[in-house]
């Protein structure tokens, strides 16, 4: 017979069957290797018979009492990951960024008014602008710009050119409604264009008949007919352009005159966004 091996606790324990248990006695009368493994495995199983159990505390037998009514939920990885301290942070940071981007593009798209709000009068500007120009009196005469004058309102953000769209030259310069408005009309000798300026925001609500257009790179309001009605407003100025002329002199205008930037999409808007989000911070710093 082979040495008992991994049957030495099998034969101590008497779990072998009875043509084995016979084996092996007759094998360890021969075998001191064995003798000695069955010796050693009786001394231990004398030795834990008499080793009392452990006395376990009150606190750990009431801790123990809880268990139960737990209910036991293995987590998947995806879990552990997400209710983790660092997941936790990560989520709270990214949702702060995202709130500040949603404020950011509410921000960038919001048009800041300067100055009150400002319809300008179309209807008037373009019925006007057929009639022949009246005789000089004493009271246009007052209301008329000089030189001087449209210099100081050039020097103030108030265009006054001499020349418009390349060859359309200034004819006119006038104060209309009682000094808030500055009219100036320009000619070819071909077509004609008055240009109005006021003081304020655009009321684009206000607005009847026109739509917004993409002109020289800046969005604009277009009523179109004849006469044409050009509008936007840019740093607390109102222009409008009423017109007989064609797309190229108006895209020169509109070019030759400030006007708003366009739209920058959404990352630019959201950039736009955070500097006025800056400029609030920064007074309180």
């Amino acid at each position: 017979m082979a040495h008992l091996g991994v049957d030495v606790a099998a034969f101590v324990d008497g779990q072998l069957s009875v043509q084995s248990m016979d084996a092996a006695r007759l094998h360890l009368e021969t075998c001191a290797e064995c003798e000695k493994a069955v010796r050693q495995q009786e001394a231990l199983k004398s030795r834990m018979s008499t080793v009392s159990a452990p006395k376990l505390s009150p606190a750990f037998l009431a801790s123990l009492s809880d268990v139960p009514r737990a209910c036991h939920v293995t987590e998947s990885l995806w879990d552990r990951v997400r209710h983790s301290k660092p997941a936790r942070f990560g989520v709270a940071l990214v949702g702060a960024s995202l709130t500040v981007a949603v404020v950011a593009y509410a921000m960038g798209g919001a048009r800041e008014q300067v100055g009150d709000a400002v319809t300008p009068t179309a209807e008037r500007y373009a019925a006007g602008f057929f009639e022949a120009p009246a005789p000089a009196t004493t009271v246009q005469a007052s209301s008329a710009l000089t030189p001087d004058d449209m210099n100081e309102l050039d020097d103030a953000g108030w265009p006054c050119h001499d020349t418009l769209a390349r060859d359309m030259h200034r004819t006119g310069a006038d104060w209309l409604d009682n000094g808030s408005t500055i009219a100036l009309t320009y000619a070819n000798g071909i077509h004609r264009l008055q240009l109005f300026e006021q003081n304020g925001s655009l009321d684009t609500e206000g607005l009847q008949g026109f739509e917004k257009r993409r002109i020289s790179n800046a969005d604009v309001w277009v009523r179109e007919g004849m006469p044409r009605v050009v509008t936007w407003d840019h740093d607390g100025v109102v222009y409008t352009v009423v017109t007989d002329a064609g797309n190229r002199h108006i895209a020169d205008v509109v070019k030759e005159l400030p006007t708003p930037a366009p739209d920058s999409g959404t990352v630019g808007r959201i950039g736009d966004g955070l500097d006025r989000m800056t400029t609030w911070i920064a007074p309180a710093a």
